[in-house]
């Protein structure tokens, strides 16, 4: 999406310019003219008081519907009224519905659809690790919650954080963005429990993470003060807006004297990836001299960052293999060459194709309405 206002119940998205792996996550991501349905919605509370429930009931993908966009496509789930955050595992994808206020999963390959969680607040993004499926519920005094993957009782991991967005997981701590005027910024919290610490702050617009060893990296539509970030994430943008591919060590730095900005001068950075010895990302609305409405790269080793695809609608959700770059653009799904080369067009007629995931043999999206699966090539 080239641009995302963010209203106090959900995240609604303006064409113009999702993890995920969209949406990403880092296990796993609007328009520029024509305005698209907002997205925003608070769940009903659980009756239960607490974070949500697991249920069986669900629908089933055996001789689901097809897809008029996409023929080598599997309709995984059908008839979702806001869909928005995916993650997969070696057997099943995992998905959020942020108007619905559910959690859910479905086998790849087709089945059963397993309600995981009913009555969540705006669920944003979804990880998943061997054991557990964590969340966001993006809204003011959002949660962090997770739950067994299999079902079970949910855990709240953190709710002292406003608007929490992208997730990313490692083998001691849940890491999350927050995504909003006067509280952007970098968390995390240990898994095996304990206060939650502040890695990074900023005014606005920490959009997606992922990590490695040591660091982990975000897309940034506020670097740092006074480096020209706008203080709310609006359309259009200022043309002087600056957002920023920033690395930061794991252990966190809110004092702003570790944080190396790896490129700066991007238009609206949203879904971000990392393969091989590259980054990927996809850019939103902004200036003409910042690369708008396009998927870019930068080498990890550092240098100038490149344009590998141009002329996109609405690019958001960004996944990655070895060879290839896949990504969300509206109502369009796409891959192209890392390393550079023409981008092909896998689905299209998508209604708001928002996070994405892939794995050895196949490429998993959501949009508003849908989760899809079909062969990368």
């Amino acid at each position: 999406m080239a641009a995302c206002g963010d209203s106090q119940a959900g995240d609604t998205t303006t064409a113009g310019g999702t993890s995920s792996t969209g949406g990403s996550g880092s296990t796993t991501a609007s328009p520029s003219s024509t305005t698209a349905p907002s997205d925003s919605s608070t769940a009903a509370v659980d009756s239960t008081g607490g974070v949500g429930t697991s249920s069986s009931e669900g629908g089933s993908t055996g001789g689901g519907p097809t897809d008029a966009g996409c023929g080598e496509c599997l309709v995984l789930a059908d008839g979702l009224t806001g869909g928005r955050g995916i993650a997969v595992d070696g057997t099943h994808v995992y998905f959020s519905d942020q108007s619905a206020g559910t959690l859910a999963r479905v086998a790849k390959g087709g089945g059963d659809i397993e309600m995981l969680a009913t009555g969540l607040e705006a669920p944003y993004d979804v990880v998943v690790d061997g054991a557990w499926v964590y969340w966001t519920g993006f809204v003011d005094d959002g949660v962090v919650a997770r739950m067994p993957i299999a079902g079970g009782a949910s855990e709240v991991l953190d709710d002292t954080t406003d608007r929490p967005r992208a997730l990313a997981v490692d083998d001691t701590h849940v890491y999350w963005t927050t995504f909003g005027s006067g509280s952007g910024g970098v968390w995390r919290a240990p898994l095996a429990g304990g206060s939650s610490q502040n890695l990074l702050s900023a005014y606005a617009g920490i959009a997606d993470i992922v990590l490695d060893g040591t660091r982990f990296y975000v897309t940034s539509h506020d670097p740092e003060p006074g480096n020209g970030g706008v203080t709310f994430i609006e359309p259009p943008p200022p043309d002087d807006s600056v957002g920023a591919l920033v690395s930061v060590p794991l252990a966190g730095d809110p004092d702003g004297m570790q944080m190396q900005i790896l490129a700066t001068g991007l238009a609206q950075p949203w879904g971000l990836a990392t393969v091989g010895d590259s980054f990927v990302w996809a850019h939103g609305d902004g200036a003409a001299a910042n690369n708008p409405n396009t998927i870019m790269s930068l080498a990890t080793v550092g240098g100038e960052a490149s344009v590998l695809a141009s002329g996109q609608m609405a690019p958001w959700g960004v996944a990655a293999d070895a060879s290839s770059v896949y990504w969300t653009d509206s109502t369009e799904v796409k891959s192209a060459p890392h390393r550079g080369g023409a981008p092909v067009v896998l689905a299209t007629q998508q209604n708001e194709a928002r996070s994405i995931a892939v794995d050895d043999a196949s490429l998993y999206w959501i949009t508003k309405n849908r989760v899809l699966q079909r062969p990368k090539s």
